[in-house]
């Protein structure tokens, strides 16, 4: 640590700060919290620091020995030649009440200090190159260590036992790196004592660094007896006084060798600053080394470099190049937290974060330096955040010039206690003389969220959890605090952009657990099963809906003809005859020789479709596939069925439409008879308007009425929320289908259908492309009946999920087609990343239901199985021979007749003999008896000749294991022992199993 004198500002040891990374954009007034301070009088008239020009004057370090229920700290004045020691009364916000404890006048002019950590002594270098061991307390001058030739000392430091380092100017032919030991016996004094006035001259136990000027000096606090120093523009070393040699054990090639400061919390990382008017600080790793270092003499072998260098992030109106730094030194409370103080008053935090990355020290063997530097990790930059800026800063926020420079920060030192609220502190001290105490921000409440959707949040060194939650969804989740008393508040869940909504956190939860919930229930591949779970979702009841239309077809073989496969795809794709991957389409090893429209020529007229009602167009046959593809059908028969299943179900405005995308009035009115039995004055105005219009659709006298039904409708329709009826009334009142595509809440597929059965082919491309477009951009799943399941589907799931977070619905919808028919690496990510969710969420039947059914949905025409099974997890083996217990292996391995090497015999026919489930089927050994009933364990082969038959369920001879004690049993036997029974039947045995068992279901 040292303090300088304004006439030595070319010496000073200080150097300039500086970073390219992003810092907090707050002054001191809204980011931190300052304390009131008392003032002191600085005696012998002492300059005030109150520019950037001038020298550092006075300075303020903390005890380390600080406790909080005894703070103290120390005032130095170095031009006044005084010490304060002071303690700390009282903290409460915002005020700081000290008292001084004791006063040390009169000392001799110096240029260095340095507290002790075990002691309540002080060392000064002096001008003249002696160091001195003053006793706070009494203000004694307990000893002194002169040198030969006189020179500046620059700085000095205690270690955490008895020794003293000084650092001293270079001279020629002299040792500038003197270590001593305090408690040294020197001319017949006894060992060092606080009281003693004596000043011997003594030599000290280590002279290191010949005729080489030293400017800063830190012990490490874990390490006593090692010290790191800065060589005056040279470089910075590591010295182990262990060693019988004056050589370094380290050596960094270096310019910044000022103002060195050690991370108390991780000691192999330290922090040097640059040469005055520069701004650079650097970071160093000690375990980032490899090579011995030589004598000064020899050649010497430099190592690595910095691990991260901050450069120029200071701010001032001086000019560029004047602004040095004055402190640098890391928090002891806060892991990575370096401060640094501009000769400006510009006061940061630097919050350093290590960047974890894979070793790959085993795939380079041949280069060394890579693998033994394997422990040094590369730091970076998280956040920087500003106590204070520089005065007159655009900033700063002050208008007074003059008090802005007197009261910007000269020094300051890090507290070894936390703020009330667990931040790290620094107690600081302005050019006006004021004593302050500033908290840092401390890091934000840690939140972890279980597999089973419990919430901890840490905060203050108290933790609070959430219970199980309900299902609900929401849109967005953001935190918005956690109680200092460990509980959870309410959260901020943002609706849109210009409303919010606050809820429980334990509701907001629920997002993350819908997938899980709905897993439980099934949600698999059965689309009928899907739709009931997923009934709250309109958009994804549409897409199963279609996928079960569709699904049913293919399974049936109903959409292939001339050896092409026109399964799964939507009605864009079969509008531009676009087949995707065509060869996974094709069943057949020989080549196709029709084209895609001959093939859809084929299939229209396979599938029996007729062309009713549609306009006049060139694609006619491709649109009754469209049809065909969405679920419609312009055959009468099949139409009549479809709107009376529909009305039948309550849905009789949704058949009532479906009868007039087709031109059929009379089934449309129809459709509307279960709600005219009804007290509903809207579906009774709508028939009317349906009666009118079909009156002058026929030519007939009807306008009166159908005017008197039109007006009814426009006052029903302020009132209606249903779609489909809005779409009625809008085609009833306009008489134009175009305004009826305009109804967003319209279902996707009915306006697919009324565009194919109204627009001609230029619009209704344009219309289809328009939507396919739309629907990919914004993630609607209802899109499937444009894009199909293709691989433009996923480009629109891929929208889908990032704006749901739903990554489940993805994975189950594509499975039906890939890879058989679609490969896309974005889709085995997917799967990959879904089934370890399962594994997390300890679903593994769900998991294992998961890869059986989506291995037989890739399963090919000629049978290929496009997507490989799962390999088995649980294999019982053989505690002798340790091979599987699997006879099918075994029969592999050896022939029927061949016989063990260990005495086995022969299996004695296909099938084996009774024991031939009970042995293993590679080295004839029995298998563990049952701890119950003392047989050996295992299930006979009912085909087995001589096989027990007593009539018992074959599930009761399988084989149970207890994984805590690991004693086995049958099945059987194991439910009628639990059943009166908590502990296992082997007597010594204190394993619960039942409670186990209980407590994993």
């Amino acid at each position: 640590m040292s303090c300088m004198n304004r006439r030595a500002l070319e010496d000073l040891d200080r150097a300039p700060i500086a970073s390219n990374h992003q810092e907090d954009d707050h002054d001191s007034d809204s980011s931190t919290e300052t304390l009131t301070q008392e003032r002191f009088d600085l005696s012998h008239g002492s300059k005030k620091a109150t520019s950037d020009e001038s020298a550092m004057e006075i300075a303020i370090r903390w005890s380390p020995l600080s406790t909080p229920t005894e703070a103290r700290f120390l005032i130095a004045d170095v031009v006044g030649r005084t010490f304060k020691h002071c303690c700390v009364k009282s903290y409460a916000k915002p005020f700081l009440q000290w008292e001084e404890l004791s006063r040390v006048t009169k000392v001799p002019a110096f240029r260095a200090f340095d507290w002790s950590p075990s002691n309540n002594v002080i060392a000064v270098g002096q001008w003249s190159g002696e160091t001195t061991v003053i006793n706070l307390d009494t203000g004694t001058h307990v000893k002194s260590y002169s040198i030969k030739s006189q020179r500046q000392c620059n700085a000095v430091a205690f270690n955490t036992g008895s020794l003293l380092a000084a650092g001293l100017e270079r001279v020629r032919n002299d040792f500038c790196l003197n270590v001593y030991d305090i408690n040294q016996q020197i001319s017949g004094n006894g060992p060092f004592s606080p009281t003693s006035s004596t000043r011997p001259s003594v030599d000290p136990v280590r002279k290191l660094a010949t005729s080489e000027g030293i400017t800063s000096i830190k012990f490490f606090s874990h390490q006593p007896k090692t010290l790191v120093a800065g060589v005056k523009g040279t470089c910075v070393r590591i010295y182990d006084l262990r060693e019988d040699t004056t050589n370094p054990s380290l050596q960094y090639q270096t310019a910044c060798v000022h103002n060195l400061a050690i991370d108390p919390t991780d000691e192999n990382y330290f922090a040097s600053a640059a040469p005055p008017k520069d701004t650079t600080v650097l970071i160093w790793d000690r375990r980032s080394t490899n090579r011995p270092i030589s004598t000064r003499s020899n050649a010497t072998s430099t190592q690595d470099g910095p691990i991260l260098e901050l450069k120029r992030s200071v701010e001032g109106r001086e000019p560029s190049g004047s602004t040095s730094i004055w402190r640098l030194q890391f928090s002891s409370t806060e892991r990575s937290c370096l401060g640094v103080l501009a000769s400006n008053g510009h006061f940061r935090v630097h919050q350093l974060r290590k960047d974890y990355i894979e070793n790959h020290a085993s795939h380079a063997a041949k280069d060394t330096r890579k693998e033994q530097d394997v422990y040094a990790r590369p730091l970076s930059v998280s956040h920087v955040h500003t106590v204070e800026h520089p005065p007159h800063s655009r900033r700063s926020g002050s208008k007074d010039r003059d008090q802005e420079e007197l009261g910007h920060i000269v020094s300051f030192d890090f507290t070894n206690i936390f703020a009330p609220q667990q931040r790290p502190c620094a107690i600081t001290l302005r050019g006006n003389q004021e004593i302050g105490m500033y908290e840092l921000p401390g890091r934000p409440p840690a939140l972890a969220v279980s597999t089973r959707n419990s919430l901890v949040v840490s905060h203050a060194r108290r933790a609070a959890t959430s219970s199980q939650i309900e299902a609900h969804c929401f849109l967005g989740l953001t935190l918005k605090q956690a109680d200092q008393s460990g509980t959870i508040s309410d959260t901020l869940i943002r609706v849109n952009d210009h409303e919010r909504v606050c809820i429980q956190f334990n509701d907001a939860l629920t997002t993350n657990d819908v997938a899980r919930r709905r897993c439980l229930e099934g949600y698999l591949f059965d689309a009928e099963k899907n739709m009931h779970i997923v009934k709250e979702d309109p958009h994804l009841q549409e897409m199963w809906k279609w996928i079960k239309t569709v699904h049913k077809r293919a399974v049936a073989g109903d959409m292939v003809t001339e050896n092409i496969d026109f399964s799964y795809l939507g009605v864009y794709s079969l509008w531009k005859q676009d087949l995707g991957q065509l060869d996974s389409r094709i069943q057949s090893r020989e080549p196709i020789g029709v084209s895609i429209a001959d093939s859809v020529a084929s299939l229209v007229q396979s599938l029996g479709l007729q062309d009713t009602g549609l306009p006049e167009a060139n694609a006619t046959g491709i649109r009754l596939l469209c049809l065909h593809n969405l679920g419609f059908s312009a055959n009468p028969s099949h139409l009549y069925s479809t709107v009376r299943h529909l009305a039948e179900n309550g849905e009789n405005t949704q058949g009532c439409l479906l009868a007039l995308i087709f031109d059929n009035l009379e089934l449309a009115l129809k459709a509307l008879q279960p709600g005219l039995r009804n007290t509903d004055d809207f579906h009774k105005g709508l028939a009317m308007a349906l009666t009118a219009f079909s009156l002058i659709e026929d030519g007939g006298s009807g306008g009166d009425r159908r005017k008197q039904a039109l007006e009814r409708i426009e006052v029903s329709m302020p009132t209606v929320d249903e779609p489909y009826a809005e779409a009625i009334a809008r085609y009833v009142t306009t008489g134009e289908w175009m305004e009826v595509l305009q109804l967003d809440p319209l279902s996707l597929r009915f306006k697919i259908g009324i565009a194919l059965m109204s627009l001609n082919d230029k619009d209704l491309a344009a219309y289809l492309a328009e939507e396919t477009a739309r629907v990919i951009v914004e993630g609607n799943v209802e899109g499937v009946v444009l894009t199909g399941l293709s691989s433009s589907t996923v480009d629109l799931f891929e929208s889908y999920i990032e704006k749901t977070s739903d990554l489940q619905t993805a994975v189950l919808a594509m499975s039906f087609v890939s890879p058989r028919y679609v490969r896309d690496a974005r889709i085995d990510l997917w799967r990959k990343v879904y089934r370890s969710q399962l594994n997390t969420w300890s679903l593994h039947m769900e998991r294992t239901w998961f890869d059986t059914e989506s291995t037989k949905l890739s399963v090919t025409w000629d049978g290929t199985k496009t997507l490989k099974a799962s390999p088995p997890q649980v294999t019982l083996r053989c505690n002798k021979c340790g091979e599987a217990l699997n006879r099918e292996s075994a029969q592999d391995s050896r022939s029927a007749s061949t016989m063990s090497a260990t005495g086995g015999r022969s299996q004695g026919g296909i099938f084996g003999d009774a024991r031939s489930e009970t042995v293993c089927p590679k080295c004839n050994a029995h298998l563990p008896r049952c701890t119950i009933c003392d047989l050996w364990l295992g299930v006979p082969d009912p085909r087995s000749r001589g096989a027990a038959t007593d009539g018992r369920d074959p599930f009761s001879w399988q084989l149970e294991i207890c994984l805590s004690c690991r004693h086995m049993y049958h099945r059987g036997h194991a439910d009628e022992w639990f059943a009166r029974h908590e502990k296992c039947p082997v007597p010594d045995c204190d394993c619960h199993c039942n409670e186990l068992d209980e407590a994993e279901t």
